[in-house]
This record gives structure tokens, sequence and C-alpha cells, in this order.
């Protein structure tokens, strides 16, 4: 059927815009959703539970308590609900063609499922130990940062959420190449830094990376603390210290030509088009809104529907004669409206919005265009017809001066008769 799960990972994967933007993809897609829609708000609370634990155990833990046993379960819920789904995603990869099994390893979502699944392993597991290093707090705090993002990105199939939230997401992600050429920058401007010696805390990699990282990305500064001097306080009077400046060091004109080319290279020109390129990207992106909303809700319903809870429902239902969970569409049809011109809400980019004008306007012009094709349809007749009548009216006025002039004129003159009423017609035509 249209509904079934070839269908709907090859509309989650596919790149064929115009094939997505399609009244039919989307009445397939928004058909397909109210079967699982059930499953992932159940997803969703998970979700949800596991940001709550997370909080739970990272006040327990700051305030040298005991994790309570409901916040672990929780936890150990989500992490071994997601083990069990990933595994048995793979299972089903090694049943197809070699082709799907790359397909499905390869996939970014695959990876950063996998991702999710170990952090949440490994944060379960130091959860449980008593060791109490500085490594241990670093990864817990990224853990518990992770549920939080998790349940953001369970966010992106809703109405209302997703076609806000998806198109920032697809800008971040194509942005990620211009931050490429940035991060190079920046490396080029900590290994010049590295080499001056200005900075040897806490280590002379990561101060030359911390003031290129400041100056560059941040725009933040002290020149004296770049130049590797420090002011110093000296005795004014009366007790009074004031602060005062110190001498230039050795390599003072190399560190500010440094400081000039890093800052208008990077700070400024680099971060500006940043802004610009993240802008550029985010408008585009806007614009295909609804189709990355329809993308992402056809890859949810084909990885719902991969996984084994839905089996396991159905062999369940069917062991005890209930039936649930099964739907006969063989014999079904799909039925659906089309909108002439899109709702005010989907023209949010001024990309669409200009789309959106020119159409009228177009619609406008040719409409007008028509009216004066008729309206000069309408006059060549009205002048044919004229001109037809004139004709007719010079022919019976040149008959009637000939007349006239045969009567006038001696007889013996016919030649001239003609020849005047001739010109007379021709006067009277003109």
């Amino acid at each position: 059927t249209l509904m079934s799960l070839p269908v709907a990972q090859a509309l989650g994967r596919t790149s064929n815009v115009d094939l997505v933007a399609t009244p039919l993809a989307e009445a397939i897609v928004t058909h397909a959703w109210r079967s699982v829609r059930v499953w992932h708000v159940a997803d969703m609370s998970l979700n949800a539970a596991m940001v709550v634990a997370a909080c739970h155990a990272a006040a327990s833990i700051r305030s040298g308590d005991s994790v309570q046993e409901i916040a672990l379960s929780i936890l150990g819920l989500g992490a071994g609900k997601r083990i069990v789904e990933e595994t048995w995603q793979v299972v089903q990869a090694c049943r197809t063609s070699g082709k799907e099994v790359c397909l499905y390893l390869f996939h970014s979502e695959t990876l950063l499922d996998w991702s999710f699944a170990a952090c949440n392993v490994a944060g379960l597991t130091l959860l449980l130990t008593s060791w109490d290093g500085s490594m241990r707090k670093l990864f817990l705090a990224l853990w518990f940062a992770s549920t939080w993002l998790r349940l953001l990105y369970s966010l992106r199939v809703l109405n209302d959420i997703g076609p806000r939230f998806l198109p920032v997401f697809r800008a971040v992600k194509d942005s990620l190449y211009f931050g490429v050429v940035v991060g190079f920058c920046i490396l080029a401007a900590t290994h010049a830094y590295y080499f001056m010696g200005r900075r040897e805390d806490p280590t002379p990699a990561y101060a030359a990376f911390l003031q290129s990282f400041r100056l560059g990305m941040l725009g933040d500064f002290d020149l004296f603390e770049y130049e590797g001097v420090d002011p110093s306080l000296v005795l004014i009077g009366n007790g009074t210290f004031a602060p005062e400046d110190p001498d230039p060091s050795v390599d003072y004109i190399a560190i500010h030509f440094l400081f000039y080319a890093v800052s208008v290279g990077v700070s400024v020109v680099l971060m500006n088009l940043f802004i610009a390129v993240l802008s550029s990207s985010y408008d585009l992106h806007e614009d295909l809104a609804k189709v990355l909303f329809l993308q992402a809700r056809a890859a949810t319903i084909h990885n719902i529907r991969s996984r084994p809870w839905g089996i396991m429902l159905a062999a369940v239902s069917r062991a005890f004669g209930c039936g649930c969970g099964e739907t006969d569409l063989s014999d079904s049809a799909l039925f659906f409206f089309v909108r002439e011109q899109p709702p005010n809400d989907e023209l949010r980019s001024m990309r669409s919005v200009m789309q959106s004008n020119l159409a009228k306007l177009e619609s406008k012009f040719e409409q007008r265009l028509e009216h004066v094709v008729e309206t000069q349809k309408k006059l060549d007749r009205k002048l044919e017809q004229n001109a037809s009548t004139l004709k007719e009216e010079v022919a019976g006025l040149k008959k009637d001066i000939l007349v006239e002039l045969n009567r006038i004129l001696p007889t013996h003159e016919p030649a001239l008769c003609t020849s005047l009423a001739e010109q007379a017609g021709e006067n009277v035509q003109a």
C-alpha cells in the first residue's frame, strides 16, 4: 500500500524536494502518522521523564546524597530501550542485502542514535560507581545535557513546533562547512601565537588557543594580556595605589601585527560573513520547512514501524485473539483536499513571500493581457467592418460623381470625367 514501510523510508531519505512537496506525499505521510503518533507520544514522555531523572541525579550528586532508585530505573529504562531498538534494527538490516546494511550503518541518524545509546550506558554505569574524578563529572555533565537535546530533537515532528525547529537544525548543519574555514584560521592564529611564546599557563598550547579563540571568535581581548605583560600597581601617596601600564615587550611590534591580523581577518570579516551565510541558509531552509517537516515525519514513521514493539504487540494481540494493531488497507482508498493558495503561516521566509507575490502579479498581468488582446481583437473586427462600409460608400460616391460629371462636361471628353471621378473618390477615401 501507499502507507507501507518502504514508502515511508523513501520519503524520509529522498533528496527530491519536488516529490515530497506534492499533495499526495503530504496526504500519505499525514495519514500514516495517525497510526504511530501514540508511539511517538510515549517516546517523548520517556525522554521527558529521563530529563526529570537527570535533574534529580545532578542535584543528588551535588548535595552528596545517593540517587533514588526511581530515577535510576527511568534512566536505565531509556538506555535499555534504545539498545534493544538499535540492536533490532541491525538484525533487520543484516537480513537484507549488503547495500542496506551499509546504508543503515553509515547513515547520520544511525550514528547519532548509537552515540546516544553508548552515552546512556556509560552514564548509567558512572552513576552506579563510586569513582569521583573530574572526568566522571565531565562525562555525567555531558550526558545530562544530552537528555535535554534528545527531548528537543523528539519535538521536531509536532505540527506547531517542527516547521519552526527544522530550518534551524538544517541551517546550523549547512554552516558547519564554513565553520571549518573559521576553525583553520583560528588554528593558524594559535600556531603563530604559540611560536611567539608570550603565555605559558596552564600550558603553552592551550594558552595560545585560548587567546586566539577569545580574540577571533568572541572579540574579547586584553591587549596587555595578549602581549604577555601585566599592569602593576604603584603607590602615588597617602596609601593610594594606581595601575601603571607595563613597558612594551621585546615582541611588541610582532604581537600587535598578529593582533590586528586576527581581529580584522577573523573577528570582523569571517564572523560577519558567517552571520550572512547562516542567515542565507536559514532563509533557504525556512522556505522548505514544510518539506523538511514531512521528511522528518516519514523518517520517524519508518523508525517506529521498524522497532520490535509493534511486532510484539501484534503477536500478543493475535495470541489473545483481539486483533489489536492489525489494519487491513488492501481495499481502502485515500482522499485528500488540496489548497489552491498556500496558507499565510507557510509564507515565513522572504523567498516564499516574494515568490507568492510574484505569482499573484503574474496572474494579474496575464488576466490584463488577455483583456487587452480581446479588446484589440474587437477593435480590429470593428475597423474591418468600418473599412468595408467605407469602400462601399466610396464606390457609390464615385458612380454619383461620374454621372454628375458626364452631365456637366461635354460628352466628347469621357476620359476626363472618369479621371476626375477617380481622383475625387481617392480624396474621399483618404
